[in-house]
């Protein structure tokens, strides 16, 4: 009998028996062009979100839904700051940046009550919204940003990494206010009805910054934050870590149960962590196979992570799914996900299928926005 999708989801991350591989790609801005929403209008609509996700969802087959990821208002926990919502994209941060001085600090004060601030609020009502579309059976994925990048965006990412260095005492303090506000708002999303948070953070991978300020600046505040999440009672914590990570990434697997990486070689990263740590995502190029490859270079790069992982991943793409990734490649993945990842997986068969494709024409290393 097949599992529902929190069942597999729930057992995969615990290196359990599944029926086939969950399927959790990051696709809010996918999901919501398919339901035939601009991007801005659902943002601002929990209820044209949820009923859009919860669509989407059910016409691909996916084994989640998520709030909105890529949104102004989302993960900036409630704080005021110059983010732009465009009409179909993501948002952006442009200057001036909400910290200008360092005695800026004493402006960085994350509501007590998620509840009470407008931004936040949505959000919250997005996951409830979520849950009367998709019931109990699909979980809900929550964003919480981690600190240090939630640092950045309040102070600029370039003056940030000076600040490390200039004034680190003056960092510590900044990342402790955010911590604290992101554990409100993760207990906020948890008690409404987020199943599992997920964190995205490019700026503490060595694409960035190095491995001794990743220790120092990063990883404990974002251990923490997920301590007190976990603590408020989600059923898991999922991590993107994006960027250049193969000398870090290991660190953060035994704190976070589903680990999706960016810029390594996922057979790489399997070695290092093996199933003694969290589950991983595929890191499938978003742009230059789901975006602009072809069906074919889209069911070879699916059965290349099963392979590397001896088929213990989720699927998921390098990063966001983009928004003009075309219907018949996302078909290709989740019909490769369900054929290839169904257990017991004959890892054999799928070598000689492999050998059945042709080699890919594009450059797999360039797996993000490229």
């Amino acid at each position: 009998m097949p599992l529902t999708s929190m069942e597999r989801v729930l057992k995969a991350i615990k290196f359990e028996p599944v029926d086939r591989m969950p399927i959790l790609p990051f696709g809010d801005q996918f999901a919501i062009k398919q339901a035939g929403y601009l991007f801005r209008d659902a943002v601002y609509s929990p209820a044209k979100w949820a009923e859009g996700y919860a669509r989407t969802r059910e016409r691909f087959g996916l084994d989640c839904v998520f709030d909105q990821c890529c949104s102004e208002g989302n993960a900036d926990l409630g704080l005021p700051k110059n983010a732009y919502q465009p009409e179909d994209d993501m948002s952006y941060y442009p200057q001036p940046y909400f910290i200008q001085e360092p005695e800026d600090i004493k402006r960085v004060k994350p509501p007590e009550d998620p509840w009470d601030n407008q931004m936040m609020r949505r959000t919250l009502l997005t996951v409830q919204k979520l849950r009367e579309y998709v019931g109990p059976d699909v979980p809900i994925v929550s964003t919480v940003t981690g600190p240090f990048r939630m640092a950045g965006v309040l102070r600029g990412f370039d003056v940030l990494a000076i600040d490390t260095v200039d004034r680190p005492q003056w960092v510590h303090d900044l990342l402790e206010t955010i911590t604290q506000g992101a554990i409100r708002l993760g207990k906020a999303l948890v008690d409404a009805g987020a199943d599992f948070t997920i964190s995205f953070d490019p700026t503490t991978s060595a694409s960035f910054v190095s491995v001794k300020t990743y220790l120092e600046f990063g990883y404990p505040y974002v251990k923490k934050m997920w301590q007190g999440i976990r603590a408020a009672g989600a059923k898991g914590i999922f991590f993107h870590f994006c960027g250049e990570t193969m000398d870090r990434i290991h660190i953060s697997a035994g704190d976070c149960d589903l680990l999706a990486p960016d810029i390594v070689d996922l057979g790489a990263v399997y070695e290092k962590i093996g199933r003694t740590g969290a589950l991983l995502g595929a890191n499938i190029p978003i742009t230059n196979v789901l975006l602009k490859g072809t069906p074919t270079e889209v069911e070879r790069c699916t059965i290349q992570t099963i392979l590397k992982t001896e088929g213990y991943v989720s699927q998921s793409g390098s990063c966001h799914i983009p928004r003009h990734t075309p219907a018949t490649n996302f078909d290709t993945w989740m019909k490769a996900s369900r054929d290839y990842g169904t257990h017991p997986i004959d890892l054999d068969a799928l070598r000689k299928r492999l050998e059945q494709l042709p080699p890919l024409a594009c450059d797999e290393r360039l797996r993000g926005f490229n």
